[in-house]
């Protein structure tokens, strides 16, 4: 009985936590190469690198390299429908201006929440595509994943310590 009336005021204060966790930012590692297109991208095509999302503001930032595909001229997220193996249209456009140098998509934009919303329901739903003049319909395309719940994973890890914890006498 004691264990618990110690844990109650933590698992409160995590409960109040897991409330405000939808309000966050997630990081998808993105692979993406001309294979994943479909139809065909680029065969030797790359691009790599993180794209994060914050689901309160709208705010999509990526920091990407690319190489062996020619100067792009699109780059767009395309969703909800866009599962491994489907196209979807666009959601969120993301342009093709860099803050960086040759090879790099370096960049943010404010996307509506709602939008952001929809990729953090079901991101494998989601991909971003890069166009170019040779490949108008994608030179490299890379889907986003499925994330952990972070939220959860918090909760679980502190509520094993709490129950660890020594017991005073």
């Amino acid at each position: 009985m004691r264990i618990l009336i110690r844990a109650l005021p933590v698992f409160l204060a995590l409960a109040s936590l897991a409330g405000t966790a939808t309000a966050t930012t997630i990081t998808f590692q993105l692979n993406m190469t001309g294979g994943n297109v479909i139809g065909g991208g680029d065969p030797d095509g790359l691009a790599t690198g993180p794209l994060t999302l914050d689901d309160l503001t709208g705010m999509v930032s990526w920091n990407f390299s690319y190489e062996n595909i020619g100067a792009p001229t699109a780059m767009h997220i395309h969703g909800p429908g866009g599962s491994a193996g489907s196209n979807a249209g666009p959601l969120i456009g993301l342009g093709v201006a860099t803050s960086g140098g040759a090879g790099t998509l370096i960049s943010s934009v404010a996307a509506p929440p709602a939008d952001v919303g929809q990729i953090f329901g079901n991101p494998s739903d989601f991909y971003i595509l890069i166009h170019n003049i040779e490949f108008a319909q994608g030179a490299v395309r890379g889907q986003l994943g499925s994330v952990p719940e972070p939220a959860l994973a918090v909760l679980l890890a502190v509520s094993a310590l709490v129950l660890a914890a020594p017991r005073r006498r």
